[in-house]
């Protein structure tokens, strides 16, 4: 089975922490350095992903979500 990342849309695979190939980024989002995404994650649209946010399973990101991780350590917000 085969499917298009983020719907078609041009972009590249994210670069985690510690240098594994992690999920798609579409090149209208951004994720930060500092993510890492599971390899089967998708951030689409104008999403925005920040701070030491982890992502894993079959999660894809859409519209324009933003992603931050919370100051307290385990702990993402979603707005």
């Amino acid at each position: 089975i085969s499917f298009a990342q983020c719907e078609g849309a041009a972009g590249t695979y994210h670069i985690n922490p510690d240098l594994t190939v992690g999920g798609f980024v579409a090149s209208t989002a951004l994720v930060e350095p500092s993510v890492h995404l599971n390899a089967t994650v998708q951030v689409c649209g104008t999403s925005v992903v920040r701070g030491e946010a982890e992502m894993y399973g079959n999660t894809i990101i859409k519209g324009s979500v933003q992603v931050s991780s919370d100051p307290k350590p385990n702990n993402v917000v979603i707005n």
